[in-house]
């Protein structure tokens, strides 16, 4: 009897590491085949206040992959968007506030239901023009120009022409009638020549 339970101490003990062998190669297979995050490849562009912008993931194993993208921020949902025949990158458009905002992206590949979660952390830029204030200044800005070029003009001397329009068309019209008119032949003297021979 207890050479039978010595036999079965060193059988189970075996197969608990078939099993467990087994099960590390089933997860290294999953893993290898499931879809992940290229964490420090995330990036974003043209995050502004009241603009949308865009996140750059790049992903791990994700060519022909379907998944679901679902972006949180302080446990509140942002955004969840579904991507199919996945490539190399997925690039999601949405609208922050201004400031620091600290996301946690997930991953779930719809296939095989695993998930790959990661954090990134970004900086929304002020949009100047999303505030009431900047068009204030414009407006208050403009009507200092237009004062100032009203007060310019009235302070101007007002050198007015002294010959008119009218008096200026005469004139010209008059010298065209000049030069048209003939030049009358110019008077020639008669010399009188008196003969030195006397009649």
């Amino acid at each position: 009897m207890n050479a039978y339970r010595n036999l079965t101490k060193p059988i189970v003990a075996i197969l608990a590491l078939l099993m467990a062998f087994s099960a590390v190669a089933v997860l290294a297979v999953d893993d290898s085949d499931a879809i992940g995050i290229n964490t420090s490849g995330i990036t974003d562009k043209n995050f502004k206040e009241d603009k949308n912008g865009t996140l750059v993931i790049p992903v791990l194993n994700g060519f022909g992959h379907t998944c679901k993208v679902l972006i949180e921020e302080d446990g509140k949902t942002v955004t969840v968007q579904d991507f199919a025949n996945v490539e190399d990158v997925i690039e999601i458009s949405v609208e922050l506030s201004k400031g620091p905002h600290h996301l946690n992206i997930i991953i779930t590949d719809l296939d095989n239901s695993t998930s790959c979660p990661s954090s990134y952390t970004l900086e929304v830029k002020e949009n100047v023009w999303s505030r009431v204030g900047t068009y204030l200044a414009v407006v208050v800005v403009v009507i200092v120009v237009i004062i100032i070029l009203v007060v310019y003009m009235r302070a101007r001397p007002n050198n007015k022409p002294t010959t008119t329009f009218t008096q200026l068309e005469e004139e010209k019209k008059a010298a065209t009638s000049a030069k048209e008119q003939p030049v009358a032949p110019a008077k020639t003297e008669k010399v009188k020549y008196t003969s030195s021979r006397r009649k």
